[in-house]
């Protein structure tokens, strides 16, 4: 994570507005374009961040680490898909202010509530994913005066994000009035809607592919046996050829060719 220097959180005038000049800030570093919820999570692993997602059942939606490896990400595999989206914008405010606020002051749970931390993370979540020119921009496509719930979703689906999501943004920006964003979100057929957008669910392997390939790489350079290999990449080592073709490699001793000259 960037020095707390360098952030520069002082010169603002709370941790909101540090939380969403951040966000901008990350939106031109990260190069996420009009629709960043469709290009994070190549962004973020092309900047070395480990993307997990497995199966967490009910132990919690994401959680985020900084060691010796690097950074991490961790998703559940059983979240909607704009869910996964806002929690890996989430977790990755938590990555750059990693040595801004320290961990013990960073929670969520029914006792205690949401701590002022997990506050800022969905702020920065929010402006990161709804950057305000491109929603601005976004509606001015459509007719304000007749907006109908078609509209709302088809700004959603573009986003990533769901229509909740949506609603609370465009109603802190003040772009709609609060009574109208709240009869959007309790819509009956918002139900009906997310059972409809998770048969469009994109897939999100295990393991990130910048694992793999280094796994790969050590093993090749024998660094490793074939069944340490077997025991990183979390699989069986007679299931190794099919594992792999899920990430588009081919069967490991075809890996061993030497190496080319240039």
């Amino acid at each position: 994570p960037p020095r707390p220097e360098e952030l520069q959180r002082n010169i603002y005038r709370d941790d909101y507005e540090f939380a969403e000049n951040l966000a901008e800030k990350y939106l031109k570093i990260l190069d996420l374009g009009r629709y960043p919820g469709n290009n994070l999570i190549d962004a973020l692993q092309e900047k070395n961040i480990l993307i997990f997602c497995y199966d967490l059942g009910d132990f919690g939606s994401a959680a985020s680490l900084i060691g010796d490896f690097g950074a991490a990400i961790l998703l559940n595999k059983n979240d909607k898909p704009w869910r996964r989206t806002f929690d890996i914008a989430h977790e990755f405010f938590h990555l750059i202010t990693w040595d801004v606020y320290p961990p013990e002051a960073v929670y969520d749970d029914e006792k205690k509530g949401k701590s002022e931390p997990e506050k800022y993370a969905d702020t920065f979540a929010s402006s990161l994913l709804l950057p305000k020119k491109s929603l601005l921009d976004e509606v001015e496509k459509h007719e304000k005066e007749e907006f109908g719930l078609i509209d709302f979703i088809t700004i959603a689906t573009k986003f990533k994000i769901s229509l909740q999501f949506l609603t609370w943004r465009l109603q802190n920006l003040r772009i709609f009035p609060e009574d109208e964003m709240e009869r959007i979100r309790v819509h009956p057929k918002i139900i009906e809607l997310n059972k409809l957008m998770r048969t469009k669910e994109p897939y999100i392997p295990e393991l990130p592919g910048i694992y793999i390939t280094q796994a790969l790489k050590t093993y090749q350079r024998g660094r490793i046996s074939k069944l340490k290999l077997a025991e990183y990449l979390n699989v069986k080592y007679g299931e190794m050829e099919a594992f792999l073709k899920c990430y588009s490699y081919p069967d490991i001793e075809e890996l061993n060719l030497e190496g080319v000259s240039t």
